[in-house]
């Protein structure tokens, strides 16, 4: 439906469902609003000094889920072999769980990310850190299923994303203390913040679409783009992160 009328009725029911799970002490309102730049910065660095296999393993999880502008579902429905480097530095992913495509269930639907173009490109970096990864746990990004309990999630209790917002405000505390007041730090908003991103930048919206397994690019840029670009500036960082996405890259 559309119309001026039914879309403010839309949104006044939204922010009145926001303040009743406020009002019972849930968290609400967090899981589509886009993480700030600085935050990604923050993992990065982080990750490129991490020692550690295990928050290695959350740091390249949260990577392949904004390199691939991933709802949570679909990182938990990672099985092994689903992600890996082809013999050109691609790396591929295998998405078996897509909203609205039950089909990815038999037949995945695949993403492949083309190496950066020079070594400190953003891009290198971050396959960089998703190649240690690899490299100390082949299965890695099997993290969000082995955090699942496999009996609820054949029931259709899938809480990916619960799984991944929880562990990247764990992994973020020390950075989440210097944002101001109404920042947000939630698994979903990786999937709008690279939408953005990618518009403030000016790539190529058929492109864009394509990255983020919308049916059709008015949903992308209605529920995605729109609701934000007031408040998400250029990212200078994000822009290098997706320049693969250029018209006629």
């Amino acid at each position: 439906m559309k119309g001026t009328e039914i879309e403010a009725t839309i949104s006044q029911y939204y922010i009145l469902q926001i303040l009743s799970k406020q009002i019972r002490g849930e968290d609400a309102g967090l899981e589509r609003v886009p993480c700030p730049e600085g935050l990604f910065v923050y993992l990065l660095q982080q990750a490129e000094a991490c020692m550690d296999v295990t928050r290695l393993s959350w740091y390249a999880t949260f990577f392949l889920q904004l390199l691939g502008w991933l709802r949570g579902n679909s990182v938990g429905g990672f099985r092994p072999g689903d992600v890996a480097f082809d013999l050109g530095g691609m790396l591929n992913l295998s998405i078996r769980k897509m909203k609205n495509r039950q089909q990815f269930e038999v037949h995945p639907g695949l993403i492949s990310v083309p190496p950066g173009p020079t070594p400190m490109h953003v891009r290198s970096r971050v396959l960089r850190v998703i190649r240690r990864a690899l490299h100390a746990d082949p299965a890695f990004y099997m993290v969000v299923a082995r955090s699942q309990d496999p009996v609820k999630v054949a029931a259709g209790a899938d809480r990916s994303a619960v799984i991944l917002t929880r562990q990247l405000r764990v992994m973020s505390r020390d950075f989440a203390v210097s944002l101001p007041a109404g920042a947000m730090i939630a698994s979903h908003s990786w999937r709008e913040m690279a939408a953005v991103a990618c518009y403030q930048a000016r790539y190529d919206s058929l492109r864009m679409t394509e990255q983020g397994f919308w049916q059709n690019m008015a949903t992308m840029f209605s529920a995605y783009i729109k609701p934000y670009l007031s408040i998400f500036p250029f990212s200078p960082w994000l822009a290098e992160l997706f320049d693969f996405l250029k018209a006629g890259g």
